[in-house]
């Protein structure tokens, strides 16, 4: 089971938390189940909802801990070229998280920001290395399942050799303009 559809089953056995309904979640909540790092959980979560309704989304509510919005708003959507200004961000910590008290996990999220600034699309062999890792039934990497529809998408990207799809950097994106 991906960690996507685990998330979508918590959700449902808690009636949504009472933030939707399950009538409005039935017909609005997708789940993204290849991406295996956080930039792929928004680059793969944005070309999922261009697949599903045609257009790219006008903005991003990304819901997740909060010590991963540095890494998240201004690392992954400032490389991938989503505007910042159109990212909400909810995030919440679990107890102990960054209060001081674990010390390895306040390490770690340093260490997964330096790795992320200094390779913004993961194309290097460090952050490429762990998405090959996290994937052992070898779900195809690529944002797009045939040729068609990536060219029909205006997305600028390239396949490398590992199988992976990345963004061509610096490049503009259909999501980045302002209309």
């Amino acid at each position: 089971m991906s960690e996507a559809k685990s998330y979508a089953n918590l959700a449902t056995a808690n009636s949504y938390f009472g933030i939707v309904s399950e009538d409005i979640a039935s017909k609005r909540i997708f789940n993204e189940e290849k991406a295996l790092d956080s930039y792929s959980n928004v680059l793969f979560s944005i070309v999922q909802f261009w697949s599903s309704y045609g257009v790219w989304p006008r903005q991003l509510t990304i819901v997740s801990h909060a010590f991963k919005r540095r890494r998240l708003v201004d690392g992954h959507c400032i490389a991938i070229r989503f505007p910042p200004h159109r990212v909400h961000f909810i995030g919440i910590d679990p107890p102990g998280m960054m209060d001081g008290s674990n010390k390895d996990a306040i390490q770690g999220v340093g260490e997964a920001i330096s790795q992320w600034d200094r390779d913004p699309h993961g194309k290097g062999h460090v952050l490429s290395s762990k998405r090959i890792q996290r994937n052992p039934w070898s779900v195809p990497q690529t944002l797009f399942p045939n040729d068609q529809e990536r060219s029909r998408s205006g997305v600028h990207c390239e396949i490398l050799d590992e199988g992976q799809e990345y963004l061509v950097d610096g490049a503009p994106q259909p999501w980045s303009s302002e209309s």
